[in-house]
């Protein structure tokens, strides 16, 4: 699971919280290919979407892959001051 980079700006302004990234993974390939952060400081949210892009999980069985085409997620990163 990637870990998103603590924003400069989020260290200056110590900011912390819990940041929800729903994402839309497609079940061929295991590659994420949307995401959107649910909650918090926008600053937090960009860093956590990007990290969400690269977010890489195993494809789906066949069973999956022949009735879907995406399969719906959330990832959660919990920012903590640095």
């Amino acid at each position: 699971m990637p870990l998103p980079q603590y924003p400069p700006e989020a260290k200056v302004r110590n900011l912390t919280g819990r940041i929800m990234v729903k994402v839309l993974i497609n079940v061929r390939t295991g590659l994420v290919e949307s995401r959107c952060a649910l909650d918090g400081d926008v600053i937090l949210r960009k860093a956590a979407e990007a990290a969400a892009l690269k977010v890489r999980v195993s494809p789906y069985g066949d069973y999956i892959k022949e009735r879907y085409r995406y399969a719906e997620g959330v990832v959660v990163y919990n920012f903590g001051a640095q």
